[in-house]
């Protein structure tokens, strides 16, 4: 599902690991990023802060631990959990897997009920999930 939702008071989007890289390198579709989120709450995954930490030097992670904080930081929680194994379980049925990792974000999503803004493809393949891949 690739589409406009209307946001109020009380809505949020949440940005996959893609979409918050390029928002961060500031790149064009970073700004098409920004533009579209500018007057919504955003969130992140505590997979995709996981994700931006592997590997990062001290000066990143400093620097990551800033934009974190402006962010609101949605949980992997058992909620979480639960929907992962029913959206791995039915992808794999399907013969259209996605990484384990893209699936927790998902299910992290799919429990806050706010769309996930993604450059990424793979995430239309999971049954009522809110998209906006840009």
């Amino acid at each position: 599902m690739n589409e406009q939702f209307a946001f109020g008071e009380d809505s949020m989007i949440v940005l996959d690991t893609s979409a918050l890289i390029e928002l961060i390198k500031g790149r064009e579709r970073g700004r098409k990023i920004l533009d579209y989120v500018k007057e919504e709450r955003i969130a992140i995954t505590t997979v995709t802060v996981n994700e931006f930490f592997i590997g990062a030097t001290e000066k990143e992670k400093e620097r990551f631990e800033t934009v974190f904080s402006l962010l609101e930081i949605l949980p992997f929680d058992s909620d979480a959990a639960y929907r992962s194994v029913v959206i791995e379980e039915d992808l794999e049925h399907r013969g259209q897997l996605i990484g384990k990792l893209d699936i927790f974000i998902a299910a992290i999503a799919h429990v806050s009920g706010f769309p996930l803004v993604t450059l990424d493809n793979d995430f239309s393949r999971i049954k009522d999930l809110k998209t906006i891949v840009l």
